[in-house]
């Protein structure tokens, strides 16, 4: 890792720690406090805005969060949270690749098509070994 990024990982809010959050069901409520906002990944033109924040869930030990918020920060969408821990990984990760996304994949190769013979071409073929004409 390099000293960028490990200097960036030890400078993370110290309440980000490496407890785990419970489990809700979908119909339950859920209560959650942003306790800093770090960045704004994206705009979109209805207002809404990927962000990545620092988060508390229902109470529990604050994570870091990446998901896409209305400009008021009180609906949001599906997101990811985690510790300060996979964050530190996931910057080892982007750094061991230079940043550097999946190179494009390889065009396939044009397929050639073989149109099929016609009976006329058969009748011209030699006879195979059994003195028979493909078909």
């Amino acid at each position: 890792m390099t000293n960028e990024y490990a200097k960036a990982m030890e400078a993370a809010p110290a309440n980000v720690n490496e407890s785990r959050a419970g489990y809700r069901s979908d119909n339950e409520d859920f209560l959650f406090d942003i306790r800093e906002r770090i960045g704004v990944l994206r705009k979109s033109n209805n207002g809404w805005t990927r962000e990545l924040n620092v988060i508390s869930w229902n109470g529990s030990a604050p994570k870091f969060d990446i998901r896409e918020w209305d400009p008021l920060h009180e609906k949001m969408t599906k997101g990811i949270s985690f510790t300060k821990a996979e964050a530190i990984e996931i910057c080892k990760w982007l750094t061991e690749r230079n940043m550097e996304p999946v190179p494009p994949k390889a065009e396939p190769a044009a397929a050639v098509r073989v149109a099929p013979k016609t009976e006329a071409e058969n009748i011209n073929q030699d006879p195979g070994p059994n003195g028979e004409i493909p078909f």
